[in-house]
């Protein structure tokens, strides 16, 4: 454990090396307090190019690039525009830089599609199920989430503003759980091939009365 954060924090301090780094954007043209915090520090703006750097590279070769641009939004409008001073700023730059490594070493993405990792069967149905106006293959690359809702505990997919729901744990094996959670806290991408529903109100998610299956590399 010592000789990654060791490994972590050489790679960083290789990241912002004096002179190796400027903002990501034009400081002349700074017009939001944070830009200005950034363009008046020079950590900061070394941080700031680093990350423009690493991000691009993600970007480049993610295999859902626009789930990265979701995150990366969600990181800028979320926690970085909340700070109020440096070190604040400077503790949000450097979360989101070991996240960007963390993605950069799950690539290449290479699932194996000779047999899933994980295979949810079809759930039988229910004189309470709600009516289907269309349904569709789906294939889907994102994440797995673990959230609730008024029903309980469930693992979803999430890639980029798309969010389905998986199953709810109570429809799982202690076994999926467990691979699940580690898709989760690896953060590494996974191929989802089921059905979409799309229901009378509108309103669309994965089928749960069919089988699901996930492909992914063993976390």
């Amino acid at each position: 454990m010592r000789t990654r954060k060791t490994i972590f924090l050489v790679a960083i301090f290789c990241l912002l090396a004096p002179g190796a780094y400027s903002a990501s954007f034009d400081c002349s043209k700074s017009a939001t307090d944070i830009e200005k915090l950034i363009c008046g520090d020079n950590k900061l703006s070394e941080l700031d190019g680093a990350l423009g750097t690493l991000y691009k590279k993600v970007l480049e070769k993610s295999p859902a690039p626009e789930d990265v641009r979701e995150r990366q939004r969600d990181w800028i409008k979320g926690w970085r525009n909340s700070c109020k001073d440096s070190p604040c700023l400077e503790k949000a730059y450097t979360h989101r830089i070991s996240e960007l490594e963390r993605d950069l070493k799950n690539i290449p993405f290479k699932p194996s599609f000779d047999k899933p990792l994980l295979n949810f069967r079809a759930l039988p149905p229910s004189k309470h199920d709600p009516v289907i106006l269309k349904r569709e293959p789906l294939e889907l690359i994102g994440r797995i989430e673990f959230n609730h809702d008024a029903a309980g505990g469930k693992y979803d997919i999430s890639s980029g503003k798309t969010f389905y729901t998986i199953r709810y744990v109570w429809d799982m094996t202690e076994d999926q759980q467990d691979i699940l959670i580690k898709l989760q806290e690896s953060s590494q991408y996974v191929v989802l091939r089921g059905h979409l529903v799309t229901y009378k109100d509108g309103a669309k998610g994965i089928d749960t009365r069919s089988v699901v299956k996930l492909f992914a590399q063993s976390p």
